[in-house]
């Protein structure tokens, strides 16, 4: 067993402002709320060239023995910069189905059956396939399903890609990842994941010598393997720590530390049929960008001047305009999915001009009239579970935690979640347990033993509580005050994070 050892407090941490480095936060921070509240400025970019309007894609395609007590396919399309967008078919009599969408933009989406079979495709495509419903195994799905019509040679290829990767020893790799995880520092981290890329480039080379597929491929492939080696790297920070049970003020990187980031050669609008891949890259890069801009702010600084000052380093060490508007539209989308209506009103105008590609801007303009409609609804919405906690501990400080018995990251939380109750012991914890089996929840009770009120929530009463709390994600954490008002709601205050002990604080000494 590798013995965790604690590091010095600051070593390797991101934040270090004194001196001159204080004085150039300042200054930072007065520029970035001038600019933004000019509500004119704009990242330097190129000009959009999104078509005027959207294109129709068709993908049919017929079940050989479905299964009878599956009679539906779902389409998961994957947005840049959003959440997936999921269609649903029956299938026919005899084992058909179809979906038709419009796009601006080529796209990889999932057919979901048994398993999920992933494709691509772009505007005007019309694209059938064919596959054996009894078959649950990805491995088996491959290597039996067929194509015909618009872009068929193209995820014939993309199969024998997929293939050709799984090939490897996975079990392998991911139990030498999860040891040198814990087990190694940064640099010994970064030379393994070198050679962890270093084996997926030998499968590249020779699915490319073997197969000689077409540039749509091999551009498909060569971003998926990048992908992977910035998943390893940009996981590790937080992997490493939660295997050690330590904050990020305990241990974390320098900001330099996410350089690799940078390597990404700039994107044209056909490589959006890597939509997925290019969503987790703008995601990684969103994430390294916050760090970034959280080492110019501290605690004291208003909310307000935090979002500024977040919304112009994002993209910032970008030459890409592409994957920037895709991460800023991720950014923007995530403050909405908060219900923060207000922080796209306060900075439409810095949006729209940063955001000019119809295929980002269009769903975030409606995702503002879907969460400004559901905030007039809220109060209608009031989940009865929240308002009998909040009524049975007036005048107390909740922390509510919505877990799921299949949520590792959930798991992940429980160890910081004993910490904070043993700091704050006057705060009220109540654990809610959805989408999970009964036994299950009893089980991972008496495991990790965690002192609170625990409530277990069936399917029935899981969907209920998702609807009235705006629930998208598992899991999610919700601040109370002593006046019952719920001050913050999502992953983000999590118990490992150092904010919400220090937001517990602020509403522990809150005697108003």
């Amino acid at each position: 067993m590798i013995k965790p050892t604690r590091r010095n407090r600051n070593a390797g941490t991101v934040r270090q402002i004194d001196g001159k480095s204080s004085e150039r936060a300042i200054l930072f921070l007065f520029l970035a709320i001038i600019l933004l509240s000019m509500h004119g400025c704009s990242i330097e970019k190129e000009q959009s060239e999104t078509p005027d309007s959207p294109e129709s894609i068709v993908i049919s395609g017929k079940i050989s023995r479905p299964q009878p007590v599956d009679d539906e396919v779902k389409l998961i399309i994957n947005r840049p910069g959003f959440s997936q967008k999921i269609l649903e078919s029956k299938t026919d009599s005899s084992g058909g189905f179809r979906f038709e969408f419009a796009s601006y933009v080529p796209t990889d989406a999932y057919i979901s059956y048994q398993t999920l079979l992933r494709i691509g495709v772009k505007p005007g495509d019309s694209l059938h396939v064919e596959f054996d419903g009894a078959l649950e195994n990805d491995k088996d799905l491959l290597q039996n399903v067929k194509y015909s019509g618009d872009r068929a040679t193209f995820n014939e290829q993309l199969t024998k890609f997929l293939l050709a990767y799984d090939q490897r020893d996975v079990n392998k790799n991911d139990k030498r990842k999860e040891v040198a995880v814990v087990k190694y520092e940064q640099q010994e981290f970064k030379i393994f994941a070198d050679s962890l890329h270093n084996e997926r480039q030998e499968i590249y080379e020779k699915f490319i010598a073997d197969h000689n597929p077409v540039a749509d491929v091999r551009d498909w492939a060569e971003l998926y393997l990048k992908k992977e080696y910035f998943s390893d790297l940009t996981f590790y920070p937080e992997s490493h720590r939660k295997a050690l049970v330590m904050t990020e003020s305990e241990w974390n990187v320098p900001l330099a530390y996410y350089d690799y980031l940078n390597d990404v050669a700039p994107l044209d609008k056909n490589a959006l049929l890597a939509t997925s891949i290019i969503s987790a890259m703008a995601d990684f890069r969103l994430f390294r960008d916050i760090q970034s801009a959280k080492t110019v702010f501290d605690d004291d600084t208003p909310q307000h001047a935090k979002d500024s000052i977040t919304l112009y380093s994002i993209g910032g060490r970008s030459d890409d305009p592409l994957l920037r508007e895709i991460e800023l539209s991720f950014w923007v989308y995530i403050q909405l999915a908060q219900l923060n209506a207000g922080f796209y009103e306060r900075y439409k105008t810095f949006i729209e001009k940063n955001i000019t590609h119809r295929f980002l801007i269009e769903p975030i303009t409606e995702k503002y009239e879907q969460v400004v409609e559901d905030i007039q609804q809220k109060e209608m919405r009031k989940s009865d579970l929240l308002s009998g906690i909040i009524d049975a501990h007036k005048g107390q400080v909740i922390y509510v935690d919505v877990w799921a018995t299949w949520c590792k990251p959930c798991y992940e939380e429980f160890p910081y979640s004993k910490r904070l109750q043993k700091e704050f012991e006057e705060v009220v914890f109540v654990y809610v347990c959805v989408d999970s089996e009964e036994e299950a929840f009893k089980s991972a009770r008496e495991k990790y033993q965690l002192s609170g009120i625990h409530y277990f929530m069936d399917a029935d009463k899981s969907n209920l509580l998702r609807s009235q709390l705006n629930i998208d994600g598992i899991p999610q954490y919700l601040l109370i005050d002593k006046n019952g008002q719920v001050v913050s709601q999502g992953f983000k205050d999590r118990p490992s994070a150092d904010h919400t002990r220090e937001k517990m604080k602020e509403l522990m000494e809150d005697n108003s």
